[in-house]
């Protein structure tokens, strides 16, 4: 040391090679990561990611050996396309998961519990030997199958995103055939059938409430159609795992055709009416009930009237062909003349009124332009069954969507 001017100056080199700088490095990024893992332990944030990182150091450690991607960092952070996040920030109506209108749709939910996602989900299980819960989660990230459990994620994700299927409503006259029609497209692998739950209407607990209804509208009419809603919301609302539904008649045509007749007939006391109509205006503001595409059997009243002689329900037997009559009207004028209610979706008008052996060929050839506009979702299906070639014929009838 030399002493200058009332300073000392250091002759000596700086000692630099004594700690070397790559240790430095590391002791402030630990200092770093155990404030973060601090942080990260007692915070009450980042629910989801700790669904998969017990501790900010692990998350440190795996998520430099895994290849990041978008959709993987939406799972392992749970910002992005679920139904509960989107619901925080306005991007969509309500939380709910396709599954349950009362269960939000979340990362855990996806990944554990909800049945859209069941055959994904017993797939891994049995491939692992493993019961997929939430403490596995960590275990799964930490160990050789990370890569595995995140190919799972990724598949539902791409799922989730694409579980809105094409959705078809079959409508018409009672009589109109329209069973016949939805067997017609059993043979597409990429196809729900919902039919109309009509078993349910001749079994409440012991109760056939269609025959009590036939028999007796005045005293059972309403009975009979609010549990028509309530039935026919079930179908609305249940899971489908394929790009396309087809389902019988709607909760649309309940309420504009047999409850409206009911009503213009005097069957339905108004104050009955008015509750049944509440319930339809709860339904259709509350509960999303979306279609693509309606298919109107369009038949001849005295056609069907035949027809149900044929087939010889022992309910309907009493129906005379009056009825018949008023309900065609009532669906013409919701689906083709577009002079009462909403109509909610593009209808496709056939004539239905050909005899069984000619009523499949008219299905045969029109099989194609019904679903032409789900023809993109049907071929991205790994499951899928080619839709039949197009044949050169005369167009069929197609009416825009028009509201009123």
């Amino acid at each position: 040391m030399v002493w200058q001017g009332g300073r000392t100056k250091i002759k000596a080199k700086a000692g630099y090679d004594l700690c070397p700088v790559s240790f430095v490095r590391r002791s402030i990024r630990m200092a770093t990561l155990d404030e973060w893992d601090r942080r990260y332990v007692t915070g009450e944030t980042a629910a989801v990611t700790k669904l998969f990182f017990p501790n900010a150091v692990a998350a440190y450690r795996i998520v430099r050996k895994i290849e990041t991607t978008n959709i993987r960092t939406q799972f392992m952070t749970g910002h992005g396309g679920f139904s509960e996040y989107l619901e925080r920030f306005k991007c969509k109506d309500n939380p709910a998961c396709i599954c349950d209108q009362d269960i939000s749709e979340t990362v855990p939910h996806v990944l554990l519990e909800c049945p859209v996602f069941a055959q994904e989900r017993v797939q891994l299980e049995t491939e692992l030997g493993i019961k997929l819960e939430k403490h596995v989660v960590k275990e799964l990230m930490s160990s050789k199958q990370r890569d595995r459990f995140l190919r799972y994620s990724q598949r539902s994700y791409h799922k989730m995103a694409n579980t809105k299927p094409f959705t078809v409503f079959v409508e018409g006259n009672i009589g109109s055939g329209k069973t016949t029609f939805l067997e017609h497209f059993r043979q597409f692998e990429d196809i729900t059938l919902l039919t109309e739950p009509v078993e349910e209407w001749r079994n409440l607990r012991g109760w056939n409430l269609l025959d009590l209804m036939y028999k007796d509208p005045s005293k059972w009419a309403m009975a009979f159609q609010a549990y028509v809603s309530l039935t026919m919301l079930d179908m609305h609302r249940r899971p489908t795992t394929t790009p396309v539904k087809l389902m019988e008649r709607s909760i649309y045509s309940a309420r504009y055709c047999f409850v409206e007749h009911m009503q213009r007939s005097g069957i339905l006391h108004p104050a009955q009416f008015a509750v049944l109509d509440e319930w339809f205006r709860f339904i259709h503001t509350e509960i999303p009930i979306e279609a693509d595409l309606i298919v109107y059997l369009k038949t001849d009243p005295k056609i069907a009237y035949e027809r149900i002689k044929r087939r010889a329900r022992s309910e309907e037997q009493c129906v005379p062909l009056s009825y018949l009559e008023e309900l065609h009207k009532l669906h013409e004028d919701w689906l083709v003349n577009r002079t009462f209610a909403e109509c909610p979706a593009p209808v496709l008008v056939i004539d239905a009124d050909l005899d069984l052996s000619q009523i499949t060929e008219e299905y045969k050839k029109t099989e194609h332009q019904i679903l032409r506009k789900a023809v993109d979702v049907v071929m991205r299906s790994p499951n899928k069954l080619s839709p039949k070639k197009p044949i050169t014929s005369s167009p069929i009838k197609i009416i825009p969507q028009i509201r009123l």
